[in-house]
């Protein structure tokens, strides 16, 4: 069985912030309060900004990998996607807001992985033996 770490990175960035199941839901009220101007620019946002923003930057073979959806679309037509992606955040309150929240939670992500590396690099061990054990001298 395939152990899964993200429930242990869950329970590591609830313990070091007793409020955070709070701190949510008040960020999900923010978000119920406001409403994307721009839908169909929105819609797109739901994947992940951070992710979105770094897959419209890698190159075609990586990119068509990460979102055949959009595989059409060249070099040029995802730096220009990308600039009204990055255009729409800055205008429209709720997805400001969106991206806020995923800024937030990334930040308490990385924080857990600072202060609790070795313990989830030992979870994730048995499932990645030849990554942890290093270079072999034979």
């Amino acid at each position: 069985m395939e152990y899964d770490i993200r429930d242990t990175i869950a329970n590591f960035v609830r313990k070091a912030d007793p409020d955070f199941e709070k701190h949510k839901e008040e960020q999900e009220q923010g978000l119920r309060r406001t409403s994307c101007i721009n839908p169909r620019l929105g819609r797109w946002l739901d994947i992940g900004i951070e992710f979105l923003f770094s897959v419209l930057e890698l190159e075609d073979r990586d990119f068509t990998v990460r979102l055949p959806v959009l595989a059409h679309l060249t070099k040029a037509g995802r730096r220009r996607f990308l600039k009204l992606l990055k255009d729409h955040v800055q205008v429209c309150r709720h997805c400001g807001l969106k991206h806020e929240h995923e800024l937030d939670l990334n930040a308490r992500i990385e924080q857990t992985f600072q202060e609790n590396g070795q313990f989830l690099l030992r979870q994730l061990g048995p499932t990645i033996p030849d990554l942890l054990a290093g270079p072999t001298n034979t």
